[in-house]
């Protein structure tokens, strides 16, 4: 830390003039003129070292005083600073883009973000830090110790990021990397590497990444980083013990990812099923929702499907649907379907992407996961005004798949959620997500809903059947290039 670093420096002044009367220590840096001029000065160097100690001593002291909470620190240094020719590595438009954020957050406009502004600006990002956490980031690169970001050490915040100098899990790393910052031409290869390792686990395919920005350009291409940067991040935090039968409503907007799928009857619009959106552009569902005689709509930002013109909220048409090819409806075999939108999506705080898992990626018995959807609120009951959400535990293929429970019609290709007769789906959720949070804390859509049993919605050893996002990465990645 800087504070080790002075004072070692200073121990090592103070040992060297306590050895009194010594060589002069060579000095590096120093062309031979120089070094000539400098021990033919005696004095004036003696001199230059003696007010160098003091100054080195006063700045330790300072640090020691600002640590421990002691003293106002001092006002910065009025140098003229050109980011330009300072942070070389970025482009004009990369640091323009910069300087927008830093001043869409700067309520202040006194030039710099204090401790409540990115308080404010995490919360916005979608990754809300504790008080301790926001004090950290900002004396990670608070390099004059006024315990606020000024523009320059904004930049270096994104010149760390670039450098791969920031742990994972610090706020600024988080930062940086929900930040949407346009990545120029001359910026891709540098950034080749730093998102292909921060994006979500089921985007990672970086060849297929750039491949869209080769096809379609910068601005697409900064919107897929974006997404898949910040994906499976709610504004809204769930509320993460209702059900979904029994009546418990969720959080509006706690998960901005699910989208009702509408079809045309009668010049009216009805829900039909749920899926998850995973690309500004793509939404996740099941086969056995689609059929080819009607006309689909998709419904995103909802959290009341009464309320037509509901804030927050937009109707899209549908460009492309793909049935997976070997999607048996007989046995429920392949139950996935990707819809292309007949237009891109602008993402908000109501509406936003899950993750997808790691390819072939399994959770263990009994992780908690959450069903969502506009479903029956009860075996034989009415479909839901508002979004409701359930608990629903894993139930492992082990399990499963005895005699007891669903026997020989699960697959390894599906998993399984619920089961203890109380908390289920139920009709109208098909399509759904079955949201897992991961590690990071970002939520994966991990499962489709498939089937449940005929007897009820909530009969005990029969769980939700999914059909497992992570079998079937390949077959989604192969479609979003379509």
């Amino acid at each position: 830390m800087a504070t080790d670093e002075l004072a070692s420096k200073l121990s090592r002044r103070l040992q060297m003039e306590g050895e009194g009367g010594g060589e002069a220590p060579e000095q590096p840096g120093l062309n031979g003129a120089a070094a000539a001029a400098a021990a033919g000065a005696p004095d004036e160097t003696a001199e230059a070292l003696g007010s160098a100690d003091e100054e080195l001593s006063a700045k330790l002291l300072r640090r020691a005083d600002l640590n421990q909470g002691i003293g106002e620190p001092q006002s910065p240094s009025r140098r003229v600073f050109n980011p330009y020719t300072e942070f070389k590595e970025f482009s004009r438009k990369q640091i323009k883009d910069m300087e927008k954020m830093f001043k869409e957050y700067d309520a202040g406009r006194d030039g710099f973000i204090d401790l409540m502004e990115l308080k404010l600006m995490m919360e916005k990002l979608g990754a809300p830090q504790t008080h301790l956490g926001l004090k950290n980031m900002i004396k990670e690169v608070d390099e004059d110790f006024d315990s606020k970001l000024s523009f320059r050490e904004f930049l270096l915040i994104f010149r760390k990021a670039a450098a791969g100098e920031l742990q994972e899990d610090s706020g600024l790393h988080v930062l940086a990397r929900l930040s949407e910052i346009d990545v120029s031409t001359e910026g891709v290869k540098g950034a080749k590497s730093f998102f292909e390792a921060k994006c979500c686990p089921g985007h990672r395919d970086i060849h297929l990444i750039l491949s869209i920005h080769n096809m379609l350009g910068i601005t697409v291409f900064t919107t897929f980083l974006a997404y898949a940067s910040s994906c499976g991040a709610p504004i809204f935090q769930p509320n993460l013990s209702a059900r979904v039968v029994g009546g418990e409503d969720a959080i509006p907007h706690s998960w901005p990812w699910q989208i009702s799928l509408q079809y045309l009857r009668d010049n009216t619009w009805r829900h039909t099923c749920g899926g998850t959106l995973i690309t500004p552009n793509h939404v996740l569902t099941a086969a056995h929702c689609i059929s080819n005689t009607l006309t689909y709509r998709v419904a995103l930002g909802k959290n009341n499907l009464e309320v037509e013109d509901e804030a927050g909220s937009l109707y899209v048409g549908v460009d492309t649907i793909f049935v997976h090819e070997k999607w048996n409806s007989f046995l429920v075999r392949n139950d996935i379907a990707l819809i292309k939108l007949a237009e891109t999506v602008e993402l908000s705080d109501t509406i936003q992407v899950a993750c997808l898992p790691e390819e072939g990626s399994l959770l263990p018995q009994d992780y908690p996961c959450f069903v969502t959807g506009w479903g029956r609120l009860y075996t034989n009951g009415p479909i839901a005004a508002e979004l409701q959400q359930g608990l629903q535990p894993v139930v492992d293929y082990a399990t499963c798949s005895r005699r007891d429970w669903w026997g020989t019609t699960v697959k390894e290709t599906m998993v399984c959620a619920g089961g203890d007769g109380v908390i289920s789906a139920c009709n109208g959720d098909s399509g759904g997500p079955l949201n897992c949070q991961a590690e990071n804390g970002n939520w994966d859509v991990r499962g489709i809903v498939s089937f449940g049993s005929g007897l009820s919605c909530n009969t005990f050893k029969k769980p939700t059947v999914f059909t497992r996002v992570s079998a079937y990465i390949d077959w989604i990645n192969q479609k979003l290039q379509l």
